[in-house]
């Protein structure tokens, strides 16, 4: 169907297993579960920028680590196109994984310091076949010069170490488009980089994704980078999406207290809001353990007996207006 959304996610699932303290130790039990992707469900529409935005830890990457196959879920599902791609045949998995590429944070980590450029760039065609070798320089002239590495035969040989932090992002970006894909997901693609460098891989990302008409998962723990870059926002806390919305409806209007809390230490949307409140409590974190109460309960100030003794229910997102979703029982 022509209006159906490239990608749905739906109930997906994934826990870790945590060596407990000393003394936190049960007899015969030195660990526990701990859910750092907790029922997430959200759509994609074509040619749309999504933002997954949170705080570390809160199971962003670990989200887009399933997404791109890297980590397989306990449960849930991930159609994209139409097809299911868990559980799904080995042939459908590796087309999917031709059409969803991701960028990663730390481009000093994971780009190969003993291959040159040109190879690093044209490393996903020849994976996948779709490349002779004397095509290899023009190809990689062309992505490179995509990017904004400029002139590109001078970077064609070059290893990484002979770059600096945003022009190895930039190699990422070029590596990512070499398949010509038809989803990206930018993993906190600036935060390891200098605050100089930054606008200009922004700027990069949102013109390729319109050149190109691609969709973007955006992951970021700073809501003003997703306010500039997304069209709409989910914003997780404990491995669960607690609102999801059009962006300036989530950062006009936020309901969740965590994404209140989100949108007032954040200077560059202060005039976004007009309340002054306090929203967060200090106090101690409670785990990522499977609960029915709410995650944010123990450090919010709007709780009550109610957010302790819901049931599961009452983490379902619940539309509070025309496509804008709120898990909080004070919201509804």
């Amino acid at each position: 169907m022509a209006d159906a959304p490239l990608l749905t996610v739906a109930k997906v699932r994934k826990t870790f297993r945590q060596k407990l303290r000393w003394s936190e130790r049960k007899l015969g039990d030195d660990y526990k579960n701990v859910f750092a992707v907790d029922d997430v469900s959200f759509a994609l529409e074509r040619g749309e920028t999504l933002g997954i935005i949170g705080e570390s830890g809160c199971g962003k990457s670990t989200t887009a680590r399933i997404l791109v196959g890297l980590v397989r879920p306990d449960s849930g599902s991930i159609i994209f196109q139409g097809k299911e791609i868990l559980g799904n045949r080995a042939s459908d998995v590796a087309a999917y994984r031709k059409e969803v590429q991701i960028v990663f944070q730390d481009p000093y980590e994971y780009l190969n310091p003993r291959m040159r450029l040109k190879d690093i760039i044209c490393e996903p065609l020849v994976i996948n076949g779709n490349i002779q070798d004397n095509r290899k320089t023009a190809i990689a002239e062309e992505l490179l010069d995509h990017v904004g590495l400029n002139p590109p035969n001078e970077y064609l040989n070059r290893f990484t170490h002979e770059l600096s932090g945003g022009q190895r992002q930039r190699v990422a970006i070029a590596r990512a488009l070499a398949l010509r894909p038809k989803l990206l997901i930018a993993d906190e693609p600036t935060s390891m980089l200098d605050v100089s460098v930054r606008a200009g891989i922004l700027n990069l990302l949102r013109s390729l994704i319109l050149e190109h008409r691609m969709s973007m998962i955006f992951i970021t723990h700073d809501i003003a980078t997703a306010g500039y870059m997304c069209d709409r926002i989910a914003v997780m806390y404990k491995g669960r999406i607690i609102e999801i919305g059009k962006r300036d409806e989530v950062i006009n209007t936020p309901q969740h207290p965590y994404t209140k809390a989100l949108v007032q230490v954040c200077d560059n949307l202060q005039g976004f809001i007009s309340e002054r409140e306090h929203y967060i409590l200090d106090g101690e974190v409670d785990s990522f353990e499977q609960g029915g109460h709410c995650c944010f309960a123990p450090g919010c100030v709007c709780r009550d007996g109610e957010c302790h003794c819901q049931d599961q229910g009452s983490q379902e997102l619940i539309e509070v207006s025309p496509e804008h979703f709120v898990a909080c029982a004070h919201c509804h």
